[in-house]
């Protein structure tokens, strides 16, 4: 039996003088070495030009990724919740089914 897909949600936002570039990287290669079967969903919650930069270049090593941009801060939760309308799987987490 297959391992289900997992879609991972990765809210960034990486802006002076917060630099998160390396810990972005640490993380999504973390999941590298410990998960199996996934997809990236990036959102770029309006990083400056390097964060963006480096969203893009992890999204070109992950061609399975998927990129959204924000044209303005949206903090954690916006960030997360415009993640999640990609998901595509019949187990979404963060979402209620009536």
């Amino acid at each position: 039996m297959a391992a289900e897909l997992v879609y991972i949600v990765i809210p960034v936002h990486s802006r002076a003088p917060f630099d998160t570039r390396e810990h972005l990287r640490r993380c999504v290669q973390t999941l590298c070495d410990h998960t199996n079967n996934f997809n990236i969903i990036f959102v770029d919650d309006w990083c400056d030009h390097d964060g963006s930069e480096c969203i893009a270049d992890l999204a070109v090593q992950f061609r399975e990724s998927y990129v959204v941009r924000t044209m303005k801060q949206r903090w954690f939760t916006r960030a997360v919740n415009l993640g999640l309308r990609l998901v595509r799987s019949e187990w979404e987490i963060g979402r209620a089914h009536v």
